[in-house]
């Protein structure tokens, strides 16, 4: 079927940490691998429960606070410095909003509360049709269910609509229920596979 629908995801696609310094120095004092940094913080429980609204980004960085022994000062530094090195992929946001003339576009984003805030600071009802935040719906990705709500307010169906995502199991639940999905590797590949696919 010919594709109506192009959805991204955020972090890691739209947004990508062009710069680990900050990291870096963190990882190195608490003790923790190069890279290590990013996925203790989002795999704590509490951190799972604030990707699906049931905790309070609050809550989440209380708790990796707890997790690190950190003082109140130093807690608020790494809370400032984690995400000091990113920044947004505006090439492939301009894709993205060129592709409204004859597509539907959307977002779907596993992301604490709030996330909604500092997204729309650089994108809006003018680049995507629909902007989807797993704490605001309570579901997550790999969940099907959250593909199937983001093709319902989309009103395409599943084999209409292509995924990106930089995490592979996320593309494969969008595989999961018959969407086309691109793992993302980077913006010129991307970009190639979607226009790929929308030539078929």
């Amino acid at each position: 079927m010919p594709v109506k629908a192009v959805i991204f995801d955020i972090g890691g696609v739209l947004v990508q940490q062009s710069d680990r310094t900050a990291q870096r120095h963190w990882e190195k004092r608490l003790g923790l691998e190069d890279g290590l940094l990013g996925r203790e913080i989002w795999t704590m429980p509490i951190s799972l429960q604030a990707e699906i609204g049931r905790a309070s980004e609050d809550d989440a960085w209380a708790a990796v606070a707890d997790r690190f022994e950190l003082n109140p000062i130093d807690a608020a530094a790494l809370r400032g410095d984690f995400f000091s090195g990113s920044v947004w992929n505006t090439s492939l946001i301009d894709y993205a909003r060129s592709l409204r003339a004859r597509y539907k576009t959307g977002l779907i984003s596993n992301a604490w509360p709030n996330a909604r805030a500092d997204v729309l600071r650089w994108v809006n009802g003018e680049t995507f049709d629909d902007l989807i935040f797993s704490a605001e719906v309570g579901l997550a990705k790999p969940d099907r269910r959250i593909y199937k709500l983001a093709l319902d307010r989309l009103r395409v169906q599943s084999t209409e609509a292509i995924f990106i995502d930089d995490v592979q199991g996320n593309v494969e639940g969008a595989q999961a229920i018959g969407m086309y999905g691109i793992h993302f590797e980077n913006t010129e590949q991307t970009i190639a596979e979607i226009e790929w696919r929308l030539s078929c």
